[in-house]
């Protein structure tokens, strides 16, 4: 890109519109140096045919740590905040005001989450939405471990929220492998104070494979990945618990699948995480528990991949 603006933020997520491949967003970090006249959120919607400027900035005022379009109506962006919000734009506003928020033209968000009993308290990292062309549900994790679904219409109160917390058949599997000291001190010290309470999954990346609405992976700190559930009769959403990293885990990626043109069974069940560990690790969960190859980078923290 060849825009010359300096927003002195940084940049907390990327994502492409589903349905334009020419357009992609970019969500900031609040400014550096604090200032009266600036908005802590920011989210540019980019076209690569235009190069020099965004086509559309929305603004909050709450930092954004993760955005995306809404993969079943591009017109609609959804975001996440450090704050715990919840937060949805809708492009098609132009600069008419949106009913019941008068004076208010598309750059400002149309809905926002509640921060009741049920919902989140702690930041945001990890965005998806299930479902179908007419059903969708917002899946969101905080880094506290509560995970909450919302209905895209209406963030006033989730519609269901748990924490991620970790078994005890998870724990002690995981405790007994070695290379993980920071897993050991938290989960042994939580243990410690109580026999009935589980710690909590740290999450700082969700991904869903393609066309799944129940299994997920969650990336934690704690240096593990989870394999999860979103629906379960016992309330114990973590199944099974992959080792290998030494440091927090940045990003998840789930192989493609099924939409890609060149597709072989034996690639769709494959998993790509990165970590502060200098890492990018390949997994096959179905099969084994540690990974089938680590990338390594030489003295670099990997935060995507």
């Amino acid at each position: 890109m060849e825009e010359k603006t300096d927003y002195r933020r940084t940049i907390t997520s990327l994502d492409w519109s589903p349905l334009n491949a020419e357009l992609f967003l970019a969500s900031y970090s609040k400014l550096k140096e604090w200032s009266m006249d600036e908005p802590d959120g920011m989210i540019n919607i980019y076209s690569i045919a235009m190069q020099t400027r965004p086509e559309l900035t929305l603004t909050c005022q709450y930092e954004i740590t993760k955005a995306m379009f809404n993969p079943y109506d591009s017109n609609m962006i959804i975001g996440a905040s450090t704050t715990g919000y919840i937060l949805v734009w809708d492009v098609r506003a132009k600069k008419e005001p949106v009913r019941g928020t008068e004076g208010r033209d598309r750059s400002q968000p149309i809905q926002k989450s509640c921060l009741a009993t049920h919902g989140h308290n702690h930041p945001v990292y990890s965005l998806s939405v299930l479902g179908s062309q007419t059903a969708q549900n917002i899946v969101s994790i905080s880094n506290d471990g509560r995970l909450c679904q919302w209905k895209p219409k209406m963030l006033s109160d989730p519609r269901d929220n748990f924490f991620l917390e970790i078994p005890n058949t998870v724990k002690d599997a995981t405790l007994s492998k070695l290379g993980n000291p920071l897993l050991s001190s938290t989960l042994g010290a939580s243990a410690s104070a109580s026999t009935t309470a589980k710690p909590m999954a740290s999450v700082h990346c969700m991904e869903f494979p393609e066309n799944e609405t129940d299994k997920f992976f969650v990336g934690a700190e704690d240096f593990n990945l989870y394999q999860c559930n979103l629906h379960s009769e016992s309330r114990i959403h973590i199944e099974s618990a992959l080792t290998g990293h030494h440091a927090p885990i940045t990003a998840l990626n789930v192989h493609p699948g099924a939409s890609q043109n060149e597709k072989r069974a034996d690639m769709t069940d494959l998993l790509l995480s990165s970590s502060m560990d200098w890492t990018v690790k390949l997994w096959n969960p179905k099969t084994r528990s540690t990974p089938l190859h680590s990338f390594e980078v030489s003295q670099e923290y990997i935060y995507d991949v």
